[in-house]
């Protein structure tokens, strides 16, 4: 048993001293040149509102002009009693002259709060409303909701709300 231990490990070793000396005696390794110029353009500033929660931007269409929006909420944070409903208004600002469809995805259901509406709405207005029910076995305490919305080229944005059940 011992001596086949001592072999393993000779072996091994001499496998490690192989490595090593490939490694030590091959080619240096040069970093790769890029095949394409990158530049940007000017500096573009965007206001966001009160309460932006992301941005999505980009020139994916090589045009000159962004796609840009971000989503928020009207207040941050609303308190709401267990077995009512809170009608929530998400903002959708454009800007970089983006007026394209904007679908807004109501947040998933959790710990008794759920969305009336739960398919996404598709809009080019500049807000949508929701409506949520807190039911009566909603958890005291703060929640995270979470609404996403995306444009037809698929970017992205998000706005989070937090809801004070008592």
């Amino acid at each position: 048993m011992r001596q086949q231990n001592c072999a393993t490990v000779i072996r091994r070793s001499l496998v490690l001293w192989l490595i090593l000396l490939v490694v030590m005696l091959g080619p240096p390794l040069e970093p790769a040149t890029a095949d394409q110029t990158v530049s940007f353009g000017a500096k573009m500033d965007f206001r966001t509102g009160s309460s932006p929660r992301s941005v999505a931007t980009g020139d994916f269409i090589l045009n000159t002009r962004p796609f840009v929006f971000t989503l928020g909420v009207d207040s941050p944070t609303v308190a709401a009693q267990a077995g009512t409903n809170v009608r929530v208004t998400v903002n959708i600002k454009r800007s970089a002259g983006f007026t394209g469809n904007v679908t807004v995805t109501p947040p998933d259901s959790t710990m008794g709060i759920v969305p009336k509406q739960r398919d996404p709405i598709t809009t080019t207005d500049p807000s949508v409303t929701f409506k949520l029910k807190i039911k009566g076995s909603a958890s005291l305490g703060p929640h995270l909701v979470t609404f996403t919305a995306r444009d037809n080229a698929g970017h992205t944005s998000a706005a989070t709300l937090t809801v004070i059940v008592h």
